[in-house]
């Protein structure tokens, strides 16, 4: 995979996930979180490795977390690829 490829997928997760968690007290719509979720999964089932590295030391956290978002979606095309996407990034970044 190009090196370029992967700066700019590491540097889209970091903005998805700065947009899409509750830094300053503001609640986050469920929407939003959903759609973050797929849009991480997606990337995730194309380059598990550089979304792994975005999410550094808090991967654990996020994986957690994603599984909570990713239950309460239908079960359709789209939790497949945001399953697909999560069990993606734990293979290339076991811990």
């Amino acid at each position: 995979m190009p090196v370029y490829y992967i700066c700019f997928t590491s540097r889209l997760v970091g903005y998805v996930l700065s947009s899409s968690t509750d830094s300053v007290g503001v609640p986050i719509p469920e929407s939003v979180r959903t759609n973050s979720a797929i849009t991480i999964g997606r990337m995730a089932m194309v380059a598990p490795q550089p979304v792994g590295a975005a999410l550094g030391q808090g991967l654990s956290n996020f994986l957690k977390k994603w599984c909570l978002v990713i239950m309460s979606m239908p079960d359709d095309e789209e939790k497949v690829d945001v399953s697909l996407g999560l069990v993606g990034v734990a293979k290339a970044h076991p811990q």
